[in-house]
């Protein structure tokens, strides 16, 4: 714990260093460093994909099942997961055009939240409900975010830092003062977007399922120190 208080001062210190991009002058180096995380998520986001379907009889569309019809079903059999119609939110309603007769089928785009991981594997597991034309799980980190930024930015200064005493070693030289950080990337600022992406979740007969989803993390930054 003592060794985290530590960690955690010196990421402190260097924080306001950090928008920092000066020239190194004479008597001062530049090191980079690498942070590494592996994170597991906080929650599951299940995206559903319902898609109205044609009636035939042989060849000849005669008809569809409509698409309230599927969403009732839908909801019916969330309820006996415990998941409730309040805690699902429709998200996107749109439609693809069909034959002249049919004329087109409405699709529905649904989420919800899973914290539990057995209950959400058994949901998804038992789904065969009409017209289910896609399942998307996605791991959420939101309340770890600002955590796994800081422990990354922590981690690659270490680094950077072991680096350069280690080239000082070998020089015969002396690491003086921080004088600059500069992230060059951070992988826990790019999360955010990652996990507010629906894009794919539209995609009809895609099904994707990883509800032991660990997201690694890397932070890359480069450190100037006084050399002397």
């Amino acid at each position: 714990m003592k060794q985290l208080y530590l960690l955690l001062n010196f990421f402190l210190i260097a924080q306001s260093l950090f928008s920092q991009e000066t020239e190194i002058p004479t008597g001062k180096i530049e090191i980079q460093g690498i942070g590494k995380i592996v994170a597991d998520p906080d929650v599951f986001r299940i995206t559903f994909v319902l898609q109205e379907e044609e009636k035939r009889l042989g060849y000849q569309p005669v008809g569809k099942t409509e698409i309230d019809s599927l969403r009732l079903t839908f909801l019916k059999h969330l309820k006996t997961f415990g998941i409730e119609e309040k805690d699902v939110k429709l998200i996107k309603k749109t439609s693809r055009e069909m034959s002249q007769y049919v004329g087109v089928l409405h699709i529905l785009v649904f989420e919800t939240i899973i914290s539990d991981i057995k209950k959400g594997q058994k949901l998804v597991e038992s789904l065969r409900v009409q017209g289910l034309k896609g399942v998307i799980v996605k791991g959420q980190y939101q309340s770890g975010l600002k955590l796994f930024q800081d422990s990354l930015n922590v981690l690659a200064l270490e680094d950077a830092k072991r680096n350069a005493v280690f080239l000082a070693k070998r020089t015969g030289k002396k690491i003086g003062e921080m004088n600059s950080v500069r992230v060059i990337y951070n992988d826990a600022l790019t999360l955010q977007r990652e996990m507010d992406d629906l894009s794919d979740s539209y995609n009809l007969g895609r099904f994707e399922i990883a509800f032991n989803e660990k997201k690694k993390m890397n932070c890359l930054v480069q450190v100037s120190f006084n050399w002397e």
